[in-house]
């Protein structure tokens, strides 16, 4: 618990220095920790508000045109693994509902030097989930379907059926890895360095972060963030996102102060 000059507590993640300069600490959208400055308290906590949601702005605008960027809107928008993404079918997506069911996972590894794909079930039995599709994702996933219409044209001679019906492929129509995404994001990422050389390289599991430490501070019941990250309890979601909960609770108190 963070204190003023005068050992006044100040709130988690709070703290003032000796030069007066209030300072806060947070983990950021992808799972960084940072610091903001300010002359008062009620300036560092309105930094707070901001600095937290300036990663998605950045990523947005600099990963626009990218190729993974549906995917990366998806991610951040359901909160899904990495895996869970690889082995998505369009028949998992339910345009008319506007949701996506989770089924399994896609895996890979290397035999005789080749990447063999295998279908795994999902991590755990309350892995096998259904997501509600923001607008957002919705479009995202719309705008995929006739990328992969087009790159299925484009290699049909060599498309694998057994991939055929995947979201997320690579240019040739081959299922996407892993590192194939992460090194789309290591370019992204050093794009943004040239003019913010403190930013930091982040990772695909970095959205499935963003998307729970979004819910949770918009108010989002703990018990539905737990079903829609497909946490096996309840327990693990609040001890990996308890550094929100704390936070939000001076938030709350604030609220019964005014009534």
């Amino acid at each position: 618990m963070g204190k003023s000059l005068n050992g006044k507590e100040l709130g988690k993640g709070l703290s003032q220095r000796k030069d007066g300069l209030y300072q806060g600490r947070f983990v950021n959208r992808f799972g960084k920790k940072q610091t903001v400055y300010a002359k008062t308290l009620n300036e560092v906590r309105q930094k707070l508000r901001n600095e937290q949601y300036e990663d998605e702005k950045v990523l947005n605008v600099v990963a626009k045109d990218t190729f993974y960027y549906n995917l990366y809107v998806v991610a951040i928008d359901t909160g899904m693994r990495i895996g869970e993404l690889m082995g998505l079918q369009w028949s998992d997506v339910d345009f008319e509902k506007k949701v996506v069911h989770v089924r399994r996972s896609l895996c890979y590894f290397r035999k005789d030097g080749k990447y063999v794909f295998e279908w795994h079930d999902t991590k755990t039995h309350n892995s096998k989930r259904t997501i509600p599709l923001t607008t957002r994702a919705m479009e995202a996933l719309k705008k995929q379907r006739v990328r992969g219409q087009e790159i299925l044209l484009k290699n049909a001679q060599t498309a694998q059926d057994e991939y055929k019906n995947l979201v997320f492929v690579t240019r040739n129509n081959r299922p996407t890895q892993q590192f194939i995404v992460q090194e789309c994001m290591d370019v992204t990422t050093r794009r943004i360095q040239k003019e913010h050389p403190e930013f930091e390289r982040f990772s695909p599991h970095c959205f499935r972060h963003t998307f729970a430490t979004r819910a949770i501070e918009n108010g989002m019941q703990p018990k539905s963030v737990q079903k829609l990250l497909g946490h096996g309890s309840l327990q693990l979601t609040m001890d990996l996102y308890c550094h929100v909960t704390d936070d939000t609770l001076f938030d709350e108190m604030r609220k019964m102060e005014a009534v």
